[in-house]
């Protein structure tokens, strides 16, 4: 059941996609009134529409499911019960069929099991029923039309009016052509009138019989079955001859004689005159010979026994022939061909088979390997697929994934179903055939199953030949470096060996071979100079005033005293002792005024600081540098009441990063993509949070010369900064505010430059990048790798 249901789940995918392509294409409506010359079997208000091709999968499908995409193509609403489920039928289509037929179809698939599509109680709706007896389900015939001029596949009741024959006589008569079970044939008593209630292609046929058989003269009717010859062919045949032989005798045609055929039973219904039975029995006989069919095993070496199949397929004729003088059998595991034919059908075959059952030499060999030298696979292959996608509607591109096998991919579902029918529009099919000539697999596609859709099959403007080769199968095989498949080959990558399989024909091979070779060059290197240079200018002064008096009354002793840590105090003689610290101290100590401690310092730091990385990157590729400091910080992780949790947080990074990508034009030009980033730690993480940090990046695209250098950055920062600590209110004393307190004042001025030279490396031998590793080495006192030449004493 899954199985079934997987397959209905596929072809209604199908199916209901096609008919979505075809609504799209286009739909002609008819007018409210009926044209002039509708087409022959057209259903009444349903638009008659483009041709539609009915292209169905292999694989019987059910009739609810060709119900729904009938209805939704056509329009008519349909009314169906639990009964229609689980029924399959086998729809086989191969020529363009109007979209007024699709209801016809229809109802031809419902007659094989058994049901009918009738007329609903409500007007313009449809209902399937099922059908034991036809005559309780029949619509009444409209009087005066013909049997070929009605609706295809209604159930019609229609009377018969008799002049001469027995009622009762004819319905026995015309019982055998009816369907079984449910027509019927019902003789009106007390009139001469016959009802048959079956379908129009029935109906028809036994009008033909009544007419033949409600005559004047005495006639026969007799059931010849047939052993060998075709009841279609046998009455085409005896026709063309009694035709031939009554115009010769000066008659306009077959006096008397009524030929049908029964294809379900393979026999020939005849009705003739009494005097001309046995000449037409004669002639039937005669037809039906013995046609000498042999069997024989054909054993192949290269070729497929499908595609053998396939090419005597079409030397033995169309279809109705080779049901009866051709027939065949794929037996994959021996690699044969089992044919029954005529002795002189075989020796066609034999004379095919020595011709194209030969092995492939190696110039016509379908399957080439293209190894690369410089460039990747999977980049060679995504760029054939991206030029070749477009130009190709039916390409189809498998992305591929090194680290999983080929047949973890997912297979894309067919495209095609139901569409439009377009003039050489390519027929699509199933999985292409497969054959031993490389050592493949064989094929894997069930029997029968048509390879219409092969790119490489022969035969019309959209043609594709084949050389039975499996190409599924093949780059399932190799590792998932992605695949693309288009009208002309199949394209694969086989990442462990860097290579690029391609099945094609020899003449398409070229084209590959020609494009794989221009993709797979050695792309120039580029050497890259990063100099980055910091600027720091930094500029201070610092004054700071401390006073100090003791005083007192009435034996009291009063210490009046400031500090702003240019000196110590004593606090027992209340006297200041000068701090030795950096700067200028002036110190005035007078027990009968004040102690005064002056203390004056100016900076002044001048730093350049300069980093010259260099990358070495290929064209169109893409270098980063790094050199990162990482601090730990903490995070708290769970507080309560008396205690807390905390662990590690993480790493906060600072450092220098430069990306560089470069893209070599026309005229030793380089199209650059650079991004500068400096960063650094300002102070220290405290809390459990990350230390504060100051970053400065700069990224941008230019176009350089080869060899010349790039100045960008220039960015300046500038800090100013005046601190004072002093007295409240005395400090504030315009001119004497200096000496109640502290004044610091600096000034930084911080740029940064960076200057970007890259140099292209073009030598094949690698001269330039040796040299230019040299002269790095030696700067670095790296000795070379040449070895060292020591003396040899004389002989």
């Amino acid at each position: 059941m899954q199985v079934n249901a997987a397959i209905s789940t596929r072809i209604a995918g199908i199916l209901l996609s096609a008919v979505v392509a075809s609504d799209v294409a286009g739909q002609t409506t008819l007018p409210t009134t009926a044209p002039t010359n509708p087409p022959r079997n057209a259903v009444p208000g349903v638009p008659v529409g483009p041709a539609v091709r009915m292209d169905f999968p292999s694989e019987p499908i059910e009739i609810k499911l060709l119900a729904d995409i009938i209805t939704k193509r056509l329009g008519i609403p349909i009314l169906y019960d639990e009964t229609i489920a689980g029924k399959r039928v086998t729809v086989r289509v191969p020529r363009d069929v109007p979209e007024a037929a699709l209801l016809g179809v229809l109802q031809s698939a419902l007659r094989m099991k058994g049901m009918a599509l009738v007329d609903a109680e409500q007007p313009g709706w449809k209902q399937i029923v099922n059908a034991p007896s036809l005559a309780a389900i029949g619509r009444p015939s409209p009087a005066g039309a013909a049997p070929e001029d009605l609706e295809p596949g209604i159930v019609v009741s229609q009377v018969f009016t008799l002049e001469r024959a027995d009622p009762t006589s004819l319905a026995e008569a015309v019982r055998p052509l009816l369907t079984q079970p449910g027509g019927n044939a019902q003789a009106v008593p007390g009139r001469r009138a016959l009802i048959i209630s079956d379908y129009p292609s029935v109906v028809q046929k036994c009008t033909q019989l009544i007419r033949a058989l409600d005559t004047g003269n005495t006639a026969e009717t007799k059931f010849v079955p047939l052993r060998s010859a075709d009841a279609t062919q046998v009455v085409a045949t005896v026709a063309q001859l009694l035709s031939g032989k009554e115009t010769q005798q000066g008659g306009t045609g077959v006096s008397g004689i009524s030929l049908i055929a029964d294809e379900r039973g393979n026999q020939v219904l005849v009705s003739a005159p009494t005097g001309r039975m046995a000449e037409v029995l004669e002639l039937i006989a005669g037809l039906d010979k013995d046609p000498g069919l042999e069997t024989k095993v054909y054993r192949l070496k290269s070729v497929s026994p499908e595609r053998l199949d396939k090419l005597v397929g079409r030397l033995a004729g169309g279809e109705g022939a080779q049901k009866r003088t051709y027939r065949s059998s794929v037996d994959r595991e021996s690699q044969s061909l089992v044919i029954t034919a005529s002795a002189q059908f075989h020796a066609q075959v034999a004379e095919v088979v020595k011709e194209i059952d030969i092995p492939v030499i190696a110039s016509q060999s379908p399957v080439r390997f293209y190894k690369l030298k410089n460039a990747k696979a999977a980049d060679v292959l995504s760029t054939i697929s991206g030029l070749l996608a477009d130009a190709d509607s039916n390409a189809t591109v498998e992305p591929g994934d090194p680290t999983k096998p080929a047949s973890d991919r997912t297979a894309r579902p067919p495209t095609d179903g139901m569409r439009p029918a377009v003039a050489g529009s390519p027929t699509a099919a199933a999985a292409r055939p497969l054959s031993n000539e490389t050592g493949l697999p064989f094929n894997t596609q069930p029997a029968g199953t048509s390879s219409a859709g092969s790119p490489f099959l022969s035969g019309g403007s959209a043609g594709r030949r084949s050389y039975g080769v499996n190409e599924e199968a093949f780059r399932n095989s190799l590792p998932a470096g992605g695949s693309f498949r288009g009208r002309d080959a199949s394209v694969a990558a086989d990442v462990n060996t860097n290579s690029i399989v391609v099945i094609a024909p020899p003449d398409v091979q070229q084209l590959y071979a020609d494009l794989i070779s221009r993709l797979d060059q050695r792309r120039p290197q580029v050497q890259v100079e990063v100099t980055i240079v910091t600027l720091d200018t930094t500029d201070g002064a610092t004054i700071g005033v401390d006073i100090a008096r003791v005083g007192g009354f009435d034996g009291s002793k009063v210490i009046t005293f400031s500090s702003f840590g240019v000196s110590g105090l004593d606090p027992i003689t209340g006297m200041l002792t000068p701090v030795a610290a950096k700067g200028g101290t002036f110190a005035l100590l007078s027990p009968n005024i004040a102690d005064v401690v002056i203390r004056a310092l100016a900076t002044n730091t001048r730093s350049r600081l300069v980093s010259a990385p260099k990358l070495l990157v290929n064209d169109n590729g893409r270098g980063r540098l790094q050199s990162v400091a990482q601090e730990p910080f903490a995070e708290i992780l769970d507080t309560s009441a008396n205690q807390s949790r905390t662990g590690f947080g993480g790493q906060a990074q600072a450092g220098t990063s430069i990306t560089i990508e470069p893209h070599i034009s026309e005229g030793d030009y380089l199209q650059l993509t650079y991004s500068v980033e400096l960063s650094s730690f300002t102070g220290a993480g405290a809390d459990g949070l990350p230390p504060p940090s100051q970053k400065n990046a700069v990224d941008s695209t230019v176009t350089i010369p080869d060899g010349h250098t790039i100045v960008v950055g220039g960015l300046s920062v500038k800090n100013l900064r005046r601190t004072m600590d002093s007295i409240p209110f005395l400090g504030d004393i315009p001119g004497l505010g200096i000496l109640f307190g502290t004044r610091t004042k600096s000034s930084t001025d911080t740029t940064l430059f960076v200057f970007i030279r890259p140099v292209i490396l073009r030598d094949d031998k690698f001269e330039d990048l040796k040299y230019l590793s040299v002269q790095n080495g030696l700067a670095a006192s790296i000795p070379g790798d040449f070895p060292q030449s020591n003396p040899v004493p004389a002989r």
